[in-house]
């Protein structure tokens, strides 16, 4: 994604029904301005589940998911698997999205979890949202290379 193509999407980062979306209680109200310190300012990924390393996974499941309901897809060498739960009670209401990110190959595998978590209270306002994710197998390093290479997430 190129920055006018990222300044078009500052929009969708806003969205809550856009992959794009980044929960409020991740960083600050102003996603697009930190998602295009991104790319403009090549910021190199550090941690799996810091910041950075959750605004490229936005970027690239946004340009490389079939469709928000997906449950199964290929991002080149990646396979990807999602999995959702919900529950909802008349005070409250919880969902889990769950990525599970593997690349397989001798020398170059690893396995990322990225989760997005939501609550909800009776009045449907959101009242807790987090995203995190985890390096489950491999190399860190190679992980991080890949999501800071990939094209979605190009500076």
């Amino acid at each position: 994604m190129t920055i006018s193509g990222l300044q078009a999407d500052r929009r969708s980062l806003r969205d809550r029904s856009s992959p794009l979306w980044f929960p409020a209680t991740a960083g600050t109200p102003d996603t697009a301005r930190h998602a295009s310190f991104l790319v403009e300012e090549g910021h190199l990924l550090k941690r799996i589940g810091d910041r950075q390393f959750l605004y490229a996974w936005q970027l690239i499941r946004a340009a490389t998911q079939p469709d928000p309901e997906a449950m199964r897809w290929r991002i080149g060498d990646v396979q990807c698997h999602r999995h959702r739960y919900s529950h909802m009670a008349p005070e409250l209401g919880v969902t889990l999205d769950v990525c599970h990110l593997e690349r397989t190959g001798a020398g170059v595998g690893w396995r990322v979890m990225v989760a997005a978590e939501n609550w909800w209270d009776d009045r449907r306002t959101i009242i807790r949202a987090n995203l995190w994710a985890s390096l489950l197998a491999g190399s860190r390093e190679r992980a991080l290379d890949w999501f800071q290479n990939h094209p979605a997430a190009a500076r």
